[in-house]
């Protein structure tokens, strides 16, 4: 493990931590890192992603540059190369359900390069590596590209066949770890197959909780890449080759432009051939633009409580369900969580306010509200990352690192304070 490089500290913008970890761009001269700092564990653990990120080396990979000791905390710190770009989640934060061809371009991209890496054959890894934590927020799209897709974050990476588990979990992130992981099944190739199903169906639907009607083959695809069993899931490069086919003969459907139709919530073209369920569902969001003529006309203004708030992220779900390409419709859910941001940098000043005029029990609903609210706000694509966005040269606070403990012990402070005056 060496120091960091020499020099003044220069420009630091924090992109994302949690209690366990901080992750910062450093602008030093003319260099750009990201910089990943552990801020619990033992250095091995920093050094292993390093040497699992340097054994990926390659296309389709974020390049790792060495294993440094954080000048500002003393942990042990992993140097990265800095891409500018959005990764997936935020991708569909913005744009919604995703274009099935756009959707396969981009998946088969990320397994062209897994199917690089499970074909790695070398002393260190004589049957492959596994990233082991396939999802949207590990894959960055590069800025002004179309399917430029790099790979992010080899912490939960292995050799496969080497690594004896003894956890019970064994994916990276139980939302997108397959079924086998949660009972501790080493990790193998066919972990990262799933992870790529399961990024495909987050596409595809745009990180909404119904499914957007899709093509059987593109629906086999992810079925079949999601399959409980591991031995029945096609390799990640038999995927990539699927993703190409399917990428130019969904471009030649039409029923792929009247689900685009429906899904920004124009219809206004109706389907020639209504037998697939893609056109199908074109007359039934036609007619429910009938009947409530102001289900896409956004209110004039954005609540401020967070009860308030919460019917709005619902309304607003509710409409992204029906059409999940609707344009005003996702940047009313920006805005809204937005407002859950600004609730939350003020949340201990306005408990604390609260307390000094012993409302200690308006204190306490409100804390729960916004408790609410936020897990609410978590849940849709992006939210998380955008309720602790910090501005550049910000402190990672406990705010940061996980709103909601730190809202729970808010609330319990408030609480105790109520008891106090009470005994």
């Amino acid at each position: 493990m060496t120091a960091p490089p020499t020099g003044t500290q220069g420009e630091l913008a924090c992109l994302h931590c949690s209690p366990q970890r901080t992750v910062w761009r450093r602008v030093l001269g003319d260099i750009v890192e990201v910089h990943k700092v552990y801020q619990a564990g033992a250095a091995t653990t920093a050094e292993q992603e390093f040497e699992r990120g340097r054994l990926a080396a390659g296309a389709g990979v974020i390049d790792y540059r060495d294993v440094v000791t954080d000048q500002r905390s003393g942990r042990p710190a992993v140097r990265i190369a800095f891409h500018d770009g959005q990764d997936l989640e935020s991708m569909v934060a913005d744009v919604g359900a995703v274009p099935a061809a756009r959707a396969l371009a981009l998946v088969g991209r990320a397994a062209t390069t897994l199917a690089r890496l499970h074909a790695i054959r070398t002393a260190t890894a004589p049957r492959g590596i596994v990233h082991g934590d396939v999802k949207p927020q590990n894959l960055l799209l590069e800025r002004g590209s179309y399917d430029k897709v790099l790979l992010l974050d080899f912490e939960h990476a292995r050799v496969i066949g080497v690594t004896r588990v003894v956890e019970t979990f064994s994916g990276g992130t139980a939302a997108w770890a397959p079924p086998e992981a949660h009972c501790g099944a080493a990790p193998d190739a066919s972990f990262d197959v799933f992870g790529l199903g399961a990024t495909l169906a987050f596409l595809l639907d745009g990180g909404i909780s119904r499914l957007v009607p899709r093509n059987r083959d593109v629906d086999a695809l992810v079925q079949a890449c999601c399959d409980p069993d591991a031995g029945l899931r096609p390799t990640a490069a038999a995927v990539a080759a699927r993703c190409t086919e399917l990428a130019a003969s969904v471009l030649e459907e039409s029923a792929e432009a009247d689900l685009h139709d429906w899904a920004t919530g124009r219809c206004e073209a109706r389907p020639d051939d209504e037998d697939d369920p893609r056109s199908a569902m074109w007359l039934r969001r036609a007619r429910l633009r009938q009947r409530l003529p102001q289900l896409l006309a956004r209110p004039d203004d954005v609540p401020t409580t967070p009860s308030d708030l919460l019917v709005r992220i619902e309304q607003v779900a509710r409409v992204l369900r029906r059409f999940p390409r609707n344009a005003a419709a996702l940047q009313w859910r920006r805005d809204l969580v937005d407002r859950t941001a600004s609730l939350l940098r003020d949340a201990a000043e306005h408990a604390h306010k609260l307390a000094r005029r012993e409302q200690f029990a308006d204190a306490v609903r409100w804390l729960r509200d916004l408790e609410a609210l936020t897990s609410a706000v978590c849940a849709t694509p992006s939210g998380l990352a955008r309720v602790v966005a910090m501005a550049p040269g910000d402190e990672p606070s406990a705010l940061h690192r996980s709103p909601l403990e730190f809202l729970e012990m808010l609330r319990k402070k408030v609480q105790a304070d109520a008891d106090e005056l009470a005994a």
